[in-house]
């Protein structure tokens, strides 16, 4: 994942547009992607907190739970997403419907 995070990183820094965006708030719905599992600082080396640093967001509310499936998603996280009032929303799910 580190790697794609890096190519992610920077191609994003190569686009000037992306500095011109206002993130106000940032949320993420997933899974242990989300929660940062594998990484040992998981609130600054996970995918999440990068990428948030990367879009410069204000607020970043990570709504992702280990073990999180999609209906699970739907039914725990996505009610709550709204209530935050996101400029960006990151989903990232399906492993968990393959175990």
């Amino acid at each position: 994942m580190g790697n794609q995070l890096n190519l992610l990183t920077f191609r994003a820094s190569q686009t000037k547009s992306m500095h011109r965006i206002k993130v106000d708030n940032y949320v993420s719905i997933d899974a242990s992607d989300t929660v940062g599992i594998g990484t040992s600082n998981p609130s600054k080396d996970g995918w999440v907190p990068k990428f948030a640093l990367l879009i410069s967001a204000e607020q970043t509310i990570n709504l992702g739970r280990s073990g999180t499936t999609i209906r699970e998603a739907i039914h725990q996280q996505l009610p709550k997403v709204f209530n935050y009032k996101p400029n960006v929303i990151t989903i990232w799910l399906a492993v968990n419907n393959f175990n």
